[in-house]
C-alpha cells in the first residue's frame, strides 16, 4: 500500500487568546520553531485581566482587613471571593505561578505572558505583533512531531488482510534501506468512491524525528491467515486491547492508561487464535482460470497412463500475495495446473469438451473438408 505521512491530530495543541487583548511581542515569530512545554509564545496586554487583578488584590485586602472579625460568615465569603478570581485567573491561562506574584507585587502587572501548553513544532502562525484578538483567536498550533500519522491506501482487495492493532511495517525515499514500524489505529468505515480505497491510519514513533508531515510511503501489512481467511494473531491470544489506543495491550479486562475506555477481547477485533491444523488451503494465483463470475483450475487425474487433466470449478476466497485461498472444490494433496492451464482449455474446446467458457461442453467448429475428428 502507499501512503503519506501526517500529523497526530491528538497531540497538536492550539495556543488561543483566553481574554480580549493585544499582542504586544510575539516571542516565537516565524513556524518551523520547536518549543517545549512551558516555553513563553507571546505578550499581551488586556484590559480585562488588568481589572480581575485589580479585583483579587481588592479580595485579599479585604480578607486582612477582616481577620480580626467576629462574623465568620463575612470572612469565608471574602475568602471565597479571592478563591473564584484565582480560579477565574488560573482558566484564562496564568499559571499559578503568575497568580503568586501578582498577589506578592500587590500591584497588578499590565501584560501577561503566555505559555505553550504542549512540546513540538510551531506549525501555524495565526498573528502578528501588534494585532488585536479576541477570546477564542487562535495565535500559534503547536504539533508534536515525536509522533506521527502514517496515512495509507488500502483497496478494496486488500481489506481482508488488515485489523486493528495489526502491525505494519514501511519505508520512504528519503531514508533509504530503513524500514519504519507502526500499528493500525483506524480503518474507515466508508470507501472513497473517487479512488475507491479506504483510509487505514498507523500509529508510528518518531522519536528522531526522521518522519516528515507530507512524506510518502509504501507500506506492507503481514498477516497471518486461519482457515476461514480470518487474521489470526499468536501473541494476541487472550489480551485485552484499547479501542483507541492499539498500543496498550493487558492481559486481563481494565481501562486504558491513556484515556480511561474499557478494553475489548483482540477476538472483538476481528482476530482468531491460530492452531497448527486450521492453516488455509491456498493454490499458487497462476492457476486458476477466472471469467468473472467462476474459476477453474485443472487438476491432474491419478494413475494414469498418460498425464491426464480434468477441469474443476472451485470456489476462491481472497488473493494474498502470490497465492489464493480455497474455500472449496479441492483437497490438500491434488496436483494443480499452474502454468498453461489456458492452452489445456483452448484445446478441450476445440474438441467439444467441457472447459472454462462452455461449462458443459458443444460442438467444435470444424471444416469436415479438412478436419476430422475421433469419436
Amino acid at each position: 500500500m502507499v501512503g503519506s505521512v501526517d500529523f497526530d491530530e491528538t497531540r497538536t495543541a492550539y495556543i488561543t487568546a483566553r481574554m480580549p487583548g493585544r499582542l504586544d511581542r510575539l516571542f516565537v515569530d516565524y513556524t518551523g520553531v520547536q518549543v517545549k512545554k512551558g516555553d513563553h509564545m507571546a505578550s499581551i496586554y488586556s484590559p480585562e485581566l488588568l481589572s480581575a487583578q485589580q479585583e483579587l488584590l481588592q479580595a485579599i485586602d479585604s480578607v486582612k482587613a477582616l481577620t480580626n472579625s467576629e462574623s465568620s460568615i463575612v470572612r469565608d465569603v471574602s475568602q471565597s471571593t479571592v478563591d473564584a478570581v484565582r480560579e477565574k485567573l488560573r482558566l484564562w491561562g496564568l499559571t499559578p505561578e503568575q497568580i503568586q506574584q501578582i498577589e506578592t507585587r500587590g500591584t497588578p502587572m499590565d501584560h501577561v505572558t503566555l505559555y505553550s501548553p504542549v512540546g513540538g513544532i510551531v506549525i501555524h502562525k495565526n498573528a502578528q505583533e501588534g494585532s488585536y484578538v479576541k477570546t477564542g483567536d487562535r495565535i500559534y498550533t503547536v504539533a508534536d512531531l515525536s509522533h506521527v500519522w502514517v496515512q495509507i491506501e488500502a483497496y478494496e482487495s486488500d481489506l481482508p488482510w488488515l485489523r486493528y492493532g495489526q502491525k505494519v511495517s514501511f519505508t520512504t525515499e528519503a531514508w533509504p534501506g530503513e524500514t519504519f514500524k507502526g500499528k493500525i489505529a483506524f480503518i474507515d468505515p466508508v470507501l472513497n468512491a473517487a479512488t475507491r480505497t479506504v483510509n487505514v491510519r498507523v500509529n508510528v514513533d518518531n522519536p528522531e524525528l526522521q518522519m516528515k508531515p507530507g512524506m510518502f510511503v509504501s507500506a506492507v501489512a503481514y498477516p497471518l491467515i486461519s482457515e476461514d481467511g480470518k487474521v489470526a494473531n499468536p501473541s494476541l491470544a487472550g489480551k485485552w486491547i484499547c479501542p483507541m489506543h492499539p498500543e496498550v495491550v493487558k492481559d486481563a479486562p481494565g481501562t486504558c492508561d491513556i484515556c480511561g475506555m474499557k478494553l475489548v477481547t483482540a477476538e472483538e477485533l476481528g482476530y482468531v487464535t491460530p492452531t497448527p491444523t486450521n492453516a488455509p488451503l491456498v493454490i499458487p494465483a497462476t492457476a486458476p482460470l477466472i471469467t468473472g463470475t467462476r474459476a477453474v483450475v485443472y487438476v491432474e487425474v491419478p494413475d494414469q497412463d498418460k498425464p491426464t487433466y480434468e477441469g474443476r470449478e472451485i470456489v476462491l476466497g481472497p488473493k494474498a500475495g502470490n497465492v489464493y485461498i480455497v474455500h472449496s472444490g479441492l483437497k490438500e494433496g491434488e496436483r494443480v495446473v499452474t502454468q498453461g492451464a489456458f492452452k489445456l482449455d483452448a484445446e478441450l474446446q476445440i474438441h467439444a469438451k467441457p472447459s472454462m467458457m462452455s461449462p458443459e461442453g458443444g460442438s467444435a467448429l470444424m471444416d469436415h473438408g479438412k478436419m476430422k475428428m475421433e469419436p
